[in-house]
């Protein structure tokens, strides 16, 4: 039978005590869901306490008892008292009669109401969660959570939290996962928390002493708690009606946010093939690279500036004009498909403002090109002058933009100031070149000043405005004057109005409203991916008469951090699909154990036991049936009853298992024995699908030989597991052979739970190999040199070379070699032990005019093309590959006539490699690293 020895209680409001008043104090816990919030709510009622003696009211004319409290209940009269949020504190003595707090004893006022007639107070009440829950976010940034670093869930939690007024927090069971993206808050802060805590199993309740607490959603017994004997102790133990249906399979769905950081640099190229006689009529339609772009975007956080690099490159032919194709310094003849030159280089560089709008502020422009591309006008009028330095770029043009907005952060103005190279402004005026003593000057003057204007008439109308000032002699040639006694001095470049480009209108369509404001990057950007996880259970029940499946939709998942990928890198997939896949699994896995367990719960009512004083939502509750058969159940919904001397509790259990062995049960102990779930969780093992190929276009036809490959595929599974498995097989291969024989191999593959493999080998043929020629590489030498040395840079690898790595500090020199550690001009008595080591191709007294360089993952391309110096000045060029592995092919392609050495040399002079007497233009060598010295085969060589 239920034990009813009477207890004392104890009620503080707002620190009075009350407790002669107390009637009942009645109230219960939200059920567990996907609130993530477990809150009280309930309503206590107040009496007068009143003595046996009575006095006669004159105004009334009747007698009424005396009242001995000396505060009234009348919430109107004593309003103070009884306001909102005003706290209620209960005691209630455990079994040695110990005054102790309530489990739900830390609780505010949300309402009073007072009834004359009964001259009780009714009051509503709840615990802060109850209390604050309509505290919504005025500003977005109040859970700034825009970082790439972002906060952990317990940080969003704990800031959410202060925000609605919750400040006393044990953050020791908040969850950790990360959150890196805006979380676009809707609904109150305490909602928010909530969906943070559901995404991470958890959920949030506030405890007897008015601290938020979180614990995980563990749908699971075996925990010492309550203690039941049926018909001892219970005041009813009966079946849970009215649960929802279990179903065999559970998915939890939601978004997985994607966060990518911003790069600090992003870089683009890209190339345009085109034909050959589209630079010069002398020759065919065989395909070349016409145009390459490649473009740098550099992001400076620390000084809010973004500078985007766009180099263009072409054809000699279709950069210099023609006038220049055939005369250099130094007489030499250079074609127009003397590879790829830069054509411009424009540096765009936009600093933007600090602050919470980063509105763009200014915008500089400068553009570079060759001196050859403005100088052709001055070239025929003087063509016995000699021109240096005309592939090199230059400054010229540049561009200032300047912006103003409004206090709208709408912009207002725009003032353009382009400053040009004088020259490139008097071309085309019929300037007389003659007249200059020397060459003219190349000086950046201001070619144009434009002003632009946005007005709003009025809600839909906008005026726009535009004045310009540009050079005389481009708006107007017949105001041209000279300075008397002058062929030089003019007044061609001073600046006047423009007409063409004075303007003034308006428009209420829209077309005239001013462009939209330009704002600094952002940190990161953000995509959504739907992603979702399965859990399967089953029971002795098995057939095709029950709901089958039920979806959970679970809102703020953990973020995922995106890698920054370089141009030749991609992303891999996860299998497990990170922190959100995980999420996901553990909230199938908590409403599957739900429906089943309430499915088959129990409701239970006993007196307040000790243990209670300890409780937090989902409280282990152990029964003990008649017939000895112990069942663990989680209490839920948890209901409590209060009077002055009387505390009940009651809720509705969720069954988690039964004890194998029929143990004795006890207040706060945890049962011996086995516990058995009443069902199966079945592990669902997912194999994903990866397919990868890798293959390189050229603009040229290539030499090569098919291969053939054959692949066979073994599956291995054999998890060691309790639970039954259902797996679900992909198939992922990646395959990126490159060879210049046939082969046929067959290969078989193992794989546990996750499939793919790499396969990669490396061939020699006895084919020689085809020079790559210079389209598609990067040019490092542009005009004729001689007796020079270029820094190669870094070459992307460590390049083994005689004992020593070598990434960076290899260089290129014009007298026709490549060193290692050091850099030379020299061409006089060259030997195997001076200037040193490296790979020595045709040396001497040589000269180049270009270089060209192409840095691949496995390979480092180098190519040289020049002149011997001779009588005759024959061509000179030469490919060289330096392949990761330490492997040197040499590629020559036009060859001398005079006498020359060519050898590969560690620079002691004693270990050296000597080229094959007949090495000569159709011939390519390769050389292997053997034993610190290098093994010569002709032929040709790939990785």
């Amino acid at each position: 039978m239920l034990n009813l020895s009477a207890r004392k209680t104890q009620v503080f409001i707002g620190g009075k005590d009350f407790s002669d008043c107390l009637i009942s104090c009645l109230g219960s816990d939200n059920h567990l869901d996907q609130s993530g919030l477990i809150s009280f709510s309930g309503t206590m009622v107040l009496g007068r306490a009143m003595s046996d003696a009575q006095v006669w009211n004159e105004a009334a004319q009747e007698w009424e008892y005396v009242y001995t409290y000396d505060e009234s209940l009348d919430d109107r009269k004593n309003p103070t008292r009884f306001c909102r949020g005003v706290p209620v504190i209960i005691n209630y003595s455990d079994t040695s009669l110990e005054l102790q707090r309530h489990p739900r004893g830390a609780l505010r006022i949300l309402k009073s109401t007072y009834d004359d007639e009964t001259k009780r107070l009714t009051l509503e009440l709840s615990d802060l969660i109850g209390l604050l829950n309509f505290k919504e976010p005025t500003d977005p940034d109040k859970a700034d959570n825009k970082s790439v670093e972002g906060k952990t869930a317990g940080q969003v939690s704990i800031l959410l939290l202060a925000e609605a007024g919750i400040t006393s927090v044990d953050s020791g069971a908040l969850p950790t996962t990360r959150y890196n993206y805006p979380l676009n808050l809707s609904g109150s802060y305490l909602e928010a928390v909530g969906k943070i805590l559901y995404a991470n199993n958890c959920f949030g309740w506030i405890d007897r002493f008015e601290v938020f607490r979180v614990r995980q959603a563990n749908i699971v017994g075996g925990g010492g708690g309550v203690a039941i004997v049926v018909g001892e102790n219970e005041l009813y133990y009966k079946r849970l009606d009215g649960a929802e249906a279990p179903v065999e399979k559970v998915i939890a769905a939601g978004d997985e946010i994607l966060v990518t950081p911003t790069p600090a640099t992003l870089s683009d190229y890209s190339e345009i093939i085109g034909t050959a006689s589209s630079v010069s009529k002398d020759y065919e339609d065989f395909p070349i690279v016409i145009e390459s772009v490649q473009k740098i975007e550099d992001w400076d956080a620390a000084s809010k500036a973004k500078t985007v690099t766009t180099t263009t490159k072409r054809p000699f032919g279709l950069v210099v004009p023609e006038t220049f194709w055939n005369k250099t310094p130094s007489g030499f003849v250079l074609s127009p498909l003397s590879g790829l030159i830069t054509a411009e280089i424009s540096i765009e560089t936009s600093k933007f403002e600090g602050g919470k709008e980063g509105k763009l502020i200014n915008k500089i422009t400068e553009i570079y090109q060759p001196r050859a591309t403005y100088l052709s006008e001055v070239k025929d009028a003087r063509p016995d002058a000699i021109f240096f330095g005309i592939y090199s770029p230059v400054l010229v043009k540049k561009i200032i933009e300047n912006f103003i907005y409004t206090d709208k952060n709408i912009i207002e103005k725009i003032i353009s100031n382009t400053q040009e190279i004088n020259i490139v402004i008097l071309n085309g005026s019929d300037e007389n070149w003659d007249a200059y003593a020397g060459l003219p000057p190349e000086v950046l003057v201001p070619s144009e000043k434009i002003t632009q204007k946005w007005k709003q008439i009025n809600r839909n109308t906008w005026e726009y405005s535009s004045s310009s000032q540009k050079a005389l002699v481009k708006v107007n040639k017949d105001l041209v004057k000279y300075q008397e006694g002058s062929e030089v001095i003019s007044n061609k470049l001073n600046l006047i109005p423009n007409p063409e480009n004075n303007v003034r209108r308006s428009s209420n369509s829209g077309q005239e409203q001013p462009p939209a404001t330009e704002r600094r990057p952002p940190e990161c950007t953000t995509e959504s991916k739907q992603i979702k996880a399965e859990q399967m259970f089953s029971d002795g029940c098995a057939n095709n008469l029950k709901p089958r499946e039920r979806t959970f939709t679970v809102d703020m998942l953990a973020g995922k951090l995106q890698p920054i990928l370089s141009s030749t890198e991609v992303s891999s997939i996860e299998t497990d699909g990170g922190e959100a896949k995980e999420q996901l699994k553990a909230i199938a896995l908590r409403e599957g154990r739900l429906l089943r367990g309430r499915d088959k719960g129990q409701q239970v009512a006993t007196n307040l036991q000790d243990c209670l004083f300890n409780y937090y939502p989902l409280y282990p509750v152990n029964c003990k049936e008649p017939d000895g058969t112990v069942h663990a159940y989680l209490a839920d919904g948890c209901s409590w009853s209060l009077s002055a001397s009387r505390a009940l509790f009651s809720c509705d259990g969720v069954w988690v298992g039964t004890y194998t062995n029929n143990p004795e049960i006890s207040e706060g102990v945890a049962p011996e024995g086995d516990l058995i779930k009443p069902y199966l969780e079945p592990i669902v093992v997912e194999f994903g699908l990866g397919i990868g190929f890798d293959a390189t276009s050229y603009s040229y036809p290539l030499e090569k030989e098919p291969i053939i490959a054959e692949f066979g595929l073994g599956i291995s599974f054999n998890p060691r597991l309790i639970h039954p498995i259902i797996a679900e097989f992909g198939l992922g291969i990646g395959f990126n052979p490159e060879a210049i024989p046939p082969i046929k191999e067959s290969i078989t593959a193992e794989f546990g739970l996750g499939m793919g493999f790499d396969y990669i080998k490396t061939y020699f043929s006895n084919a020689n190999a085809t020079p790559h020629g210079s389209f598609g590489m990067d040019q490092i030498i542009f005009d004729y040199e001689d007796d020079s040395s270029i820094d190669l840079g870094d070459i992307g690898f460590d390049f083994p070379f005689y004992g020593i790595n070598y990434r960076t500090n290899i260089y290129i020199g014009s007298n026709s070699y490549v060193t290692f550690g050091y850099s030379s001009t020299n061409f006089a008595s060259i030997t195997r032990s001076f200037p040193g080591r490296g790979i020595f191709i045709y040396p001497g007294d040589r000269a180049w005019y270009a270089c060209f360089v192409k840095a691949e993952t496995t390979k480092f391309t180098i190519r040289f093309e020049g002149y011997t110096k001779n009588f005759d000045f024959d061509p000179l060029a030469w490919e060289v590959v330096l392949f990761v592995d330490g492997t040197i092919m040499v590629i020559p392609e036009a060859c001398p006539v005079d006498t020359i050495k060519y050898f590969i040399t560690s620079g002691d002079g004693i270990i050296y490699t000597d080229f094959l007497s007949s090495f000569t233009s159709g011939n390519s060598l390769v050389f292997t690293p053997d034993s610190g010295t290098y093994i010569m085969q002709e032929g040709s060589y790939l990785l």
